[in-house]
């Protein structure tokens, strides 16, 4: 959660105002969005996690909330992904700013949902390569086995 207030101080203390039009501050929250979306609900599920992990399943009801989440935030990902490419700056810097900052979210979102992208840096290709479970995910799937038995 303090990375997403971070970047969103940052965008708006130090990058947003350097940008030359408008048009391009609107164009940096929209690649800007799903980043914190995502670090938003992985602060949260950590945060909830700790009155279950290690010793009883992700409830019910967080679970069904956290696949709610991942099918909308995965819907954002996409519209944003269109808006950005669509009015993407004409200053190169700027472009490669606001494609950098989305393509952080979609990493994210991998990293939450999918596949687990964490790693420390000398064993982060064999741990990519094994292609981890992320918590998050293991914890809603353990919420959906119980629920079918």
């Amino acid at each position: 959660m303090a990375a997403a207030i971070v970047f969103a101080v940052l965008a708006q203390v130090t990058v947003r105002p350097r940008l030359p039009a408008s048009a391009e501050a609107i164009v940096l929250w929209v690649a800007l969005i799903p980043l914190e979306a995502v670090l938003l609900q992985a602060g949260v599920y950590w945060l909830l996690a700790r009155n279950w992990l290690l010793r009883t399943p992700m409830p019910a009801a967080t679970a069904t909330a956290y696949r709610c989440i991942r099918a909308a935030t995965a819907l954002l990902l996409v519209v944003s992904l269109l808006v950005v490419l669509v009015q993407l700056p004409d200053e190169p810097m700027v472009a490669g700013l606001v494609l950098a900052i989305w393509a952080c979210a979609a990493v994210e979102f991998v990293n939450y949902y999918l596949i687990r992208l964490a790693y420390p840096v000398g064993g982060w290709v064999a741990g990519v390569r094994a292609r981890r479970e992320p918590r998050l995910a293991r914890d809603l799937r353990g919420a959906r086995q119980r629920s079918t038995r």
